[in-house]
C-alpha cells in the first residue's frame, strides 16, 4: 500500500506567502532586510562595462602573443591566436555534449509519479 502526501499544511500556505518576493528584479531582500534589494549588476551601463572589459583583457591576452616567443612542439602550435581558438571550440564541444547527454538522460515529466496514479 502507498502512502500519499496530503494537502499542505496551513502553516506551509503562510511560509509560501512570506516568501513572495521582495521586488521584481531579487527574490530575497539584501542582508539584514536593508534598501531596494537592488545589486550593482542589475544596471545596464554596469552589465555593458564588464562585458566590454572582458573584451578587452581577451584581446590583450591574444595580443600579448605577439610579444611572447614561442617554443611549439608541432608546427600547429605556432599558429597566432591558436590556443584561444582551441579554449573557444573546446568550450563549444563542452556545451554540444551536454547538450547531448541532457537529451539522453532526460526523464520524463511523470517519472515521479506512482503507478496508477493520475
Amino acid at each position: 500500500m502507498k502512502a500519499h502526501a496530503g494537502p499542505p499544511q496551513m502553516g506551509a500556505v503562510n511560509e509560501m506567502e512570506r516568501a513572495q518576493p521582495a521586488n521584481d528584479r531579487h527574490p530575497l531582500p539584501r542582508e539584514g532586510g536593508r534598501g531596494d534589494g537592488r545589486h550593482w549588476l542589475d544596471e545596464p551601463k554596469n552589465v555593458k562595462l564588464l562585458w566590454r572589459l572582458f573584451l578587452a583583457v581577451l584581446a590583450a591576452t591574444v595580443l600579448a602573443e605577439l610579444g611572447i616567443a614561442l617554443h611549439p612542439h608541432f608546427e600547429v602550435e605556432a599558429l597566432f591566436g591558436l590556443h584561444a581558438w582551441y579554449g573557444f571550440l573546446a568550450c563549444a564541444a563542452m556545451i554540444l555534449v551536454a547538450k547531448g547527454l541532457g537529451l539522453l538522460l532526460k526523464r520524463p515529466d511523470t517519472y515521479y509519479e506512482a503507478d496508477g496514479d493520475e
